[in-house]
């Protein structure tokens, strides 16, 4: 018996000690790019981005969580603006911040509270060819131990890319049904 609970404490304690080394060794940040290319002018696609009231309308969480409770303050559209929200169905809060616009770059900042207290960022760079704009997402976000240890486990990289595959095709069918719809 007594040999029997060393081997589960020593397992443990094995188990234990190789979770604190992965934590040491795994990256502290995801980093994905995504990119859409939209049939229509960077005047269109660039309020859907920088204004947070047309956020929703796109939104791949607002999708998902549909009750979700949002409100913006400052102005919207400039620097220092801030779209709020707390999740309904998700157990999600936080807030995002329009860090920063230059004509064709928009940074976001994003404060998540819930499920867990972390930090990410979104830059988005628009360039154009012909009537086509094209939007690249440079997303980032900060893991503190020990989410940096799970996020290959439960591949939260993976499912943070498809999220945002989906926000960014949710605004290019948005930004291409109005634009044809005003041909």
């Amino acid at each position: 018996m007594k040999k029997t609970i060393r081997l589960v404490a020593l397992s443990l304690a094995t188990m234990v000690a190789a979770f604190v080394v992965v934590g040491t060794i795994a990256p502290k940040q995801i980093q994905i790019r995504s990119t859409v290319r939209i049939q229509a002018p960077k005047e269109a696609v660039f309020p859907q981005i920088n204004n947070f009231q047309n956020f929703p309308s796109w939104s791949p969480f607002l999708e998902t969580d549909p009750e979700q409770v949002y409100y913006i303050t400052g102005t919207d559209g400039a620097v220092g603006a801030q779209y709020h929200w707390q999740g309904n169905k998700e157990e999600t809060a936080g807030y995002q911040e329009l860090q920063a616009l230059s004509e064709d770059s928009i940074q976001i900042n994003c404060f998540m509270s819930k499920p867990m207290t972390t930090t990410s960022s979104f830059h988005y760079r628009l360039s154009t060819s012909g009537d086509c704009t094209t939007v690249t997402q440079d997303f980032s976000m900060n893991l503190p131990f020990p989410m940096n240890a799970l996020a290959p486990i439960f591949g939260i990289k993976e499912k943070i890319a498809q999220t945002n595959e989906r926000g960014l095709n949710n605004l290019k069918c948005l930004i291409e049904k109005n634009e044809y719809s005003q041909r």
